[in-house]
């Protein structure tokens, strides 16, 4: 299955506002619908009105944020936001500093830098949401590698 890459662009036509990253974000969180983290139920909740990301729990009553248990807990970050440093972060081969990120969301260096170090984090951390498929540009390998089978003792020297 070949997929075009996501353009920048493209970035901006699929989260044009905050409304859109946040439709965006919680089918990415909750592909069946809201999740209660204190009693497991699954699409049994009600958007609380007035409070982004906050969802009430029909079986048991109690209140869930989308944010709870993602690197975005306690942000007071906008979604886009987030969103926006993510694709930043991923499309950039070399990486991309805390102070070149703050400069191109307009954020301060302190805030930019706890953003990226928290997509850092989740980007290395097993979490299921990001096991999809994922297209690779190119790839700096550090390291040593098993030497080829089919060109074992050759060397550099041009003999």
């Amino acid at each position: 299955m070949v997929h075009d890459p996501l353009t920048l662009q493209g970035f901006l036509d699929l989260v044009p506002d905050e409304a859109h990253a946040e439709v965006l974000f919680l089918s990415a969180r909750w592909p069946e619908g809201p999740v209660c983290r204190w009693c497991g139920s699954v699409g049994n909740a009600r958007r609380l009105p007035g409070r982004k990301m906050l969802f009430h729990c029909r079986d048991c009553g109690r209140a869930t944020s989308a944010r709870a248990g993602t690197p975005m807990a306690a942000s007071h970050l906008p979604v886009r936001t987030w969103l926006t440093a993510m694709f930043l972060m991923a499309c950039s081969s070399q990486g991309i500093s805390a102070r070149q990120l703050g400069f191109r969301l307009g954020l301060q260096y302190r805030t930019a830098w706890h953003l990226s170090h928290r997509i850092r984090r989740m980007m290395a951390s097993d979490d299921p949401v990001l096991r999809r498929v994922v297209e690779m540009a190119e790839t700096d390998v550090d390291g040593d590698l098993p030497a080829c089978p089919e060109h074992a003792g050759d060397d550099d020297s041009g003999r």
